[in-house]
């Protein structure tokens, strides 16, 4: 840990803070460990380092701009966090009581399960008999002289608990024969098999975001018969403390991970209410996941924001002046 500190009255310390959050400084102050690639302050490197010295307002000038988009980060990511914990404790209610309102929910007879208690009147029945279980391509498999065509999947990396990132989708080669065996549907719950203790049975809705896309062998693909059970109704009931709970009292655990297989997925004792009420659960959580990407979307954007006025401020292209005339500090450059 190497302290830096303004040592006179040119600079501004929050200046500085900002300073050593910019890429100019990375480049000239951060290496990377050979062996590990970890990136580190080079104390020879961080000595020599130059820094743009704008007049004395000016500095805080730029750092009080860039505070004020942090702060509207923190304040989005605060709303974000508040959002997921209201999503958390209403799916713990709507599973255990059911969509009633908080002043009946002391009325609804309960049974208890091994994974928490749910309301009486809904069935349970194992997952394979409403819904049919896909399993996934395998990477790296030879494909000598079979009829290849490459198309996009869906790896463990775009399934997250609750939602698709499908910001970098890659290609995978297979049979031509295979495409409709391992091709996606829309509505399908897609389900990672495991990971992380987290990552375990994660997932959401496939809503046919990618034409044409297959899903490796670390997911499933759970095709629910909508007679029966609703996507969004088993994609929530997976995420709840209900679902969460099975999962991890099946799978196989190793030193911080756990994997289930499709036996044990096809085995999931699944709730199931009348479809009315699944619905009525599935719009309450929709909106909260609205609400959700709403935020996080305000924060990339608050995020992109920052990083471009921290680029700009920070190599000239973008000027912001105190019009203080008493205030005579000298433009130039000062070493690290």
């Amino acid at each position: 840990m190497y302290p830096l500190r303004a040592n006179d009255n040119s600079l501004d310390s929050k200046f500085l803070y900002f300073w050593i959050l910019s890429e100019q400084f990375t480049k000239q102050a951060v290496s990377h460990q050979s062996r590990t690639g970890i990136p580190k302050i080079n104390r020879t490197q961080l000595e020599s380092t130059s820094m743009p010295l704008p007049p004395y307002p000016e500095q805080r000038a730029i750092a009080h701009v860039l505070r004020a988009v942090q702060r509207a980060k923190e304040a989005t990511e605060k709303v974000s966090a508040a959002t997921r914990q209201l999503k958390a404790s209403l799916m713990r209610y709507l599973f255990t009581y059911g969509p009633v309102p908080v002043d009946d929910a002391d009325r609804v007879p309960l049974r208890d399960t091994d994974f928490g208690k749910v309301p009486n009147a809904w069935r349970i029945s194992p997952l394979d008999e409403s819904s049919e279980v896909q399993t996934g391509v395998t990477k790296g498999r030879r494909l000598n002289g079979a009829d290849v065509v490459s198309v996009p999947y869906l790896r463990v990396a775009n399934v997250q608990d609750g939602y698709l990132d499908l910001a970098e989708m890659k290609n995978i080669d297979i049979r031509r024969s295979e495409v409709a065996r391992y091709s996606l549907q829309l509505g399908d719950v897609v389900l990672t098999e495991g990971g992380d203790f987290d990552k375990l049975g994660r997932g959401f809705i496939w809503n046919g975001e990618v034409p044409g896309c297959v899903h490796q062998n670390h997911i499933f693909a759970v095709r629910a018969k909508r007679s029966e059970i609703l996507p969004g109704f088993l994609a929530y009931l997976t995420q709840s403390p209900y679902g969460k709970a099975y999962f991890l009292s099946v799978a196989h655990k190793t030193t911080n991970l756990a994997c289930i297989n499709t036996t044990k997925l096809k085995a999931f004792p699944a709730l199931s209410p009348s479809i009315q009420e699944q619905q009525v659960i599935v719009d309450a959580l929709c909106a909260v996941d609205g609400k959700i990407a709403v935020e996080e979307a305000k924060r990339r954007a608050i995020d992109s924001l920052f990083k471009t006025l921290l680029h700009h401020l920070m190599t000239g292209k973008l000027r912001v002046r105190d019009l203080d005339p008493t205030d005579h500090s000298h433009s130039g450059t000062a070493a690290g």
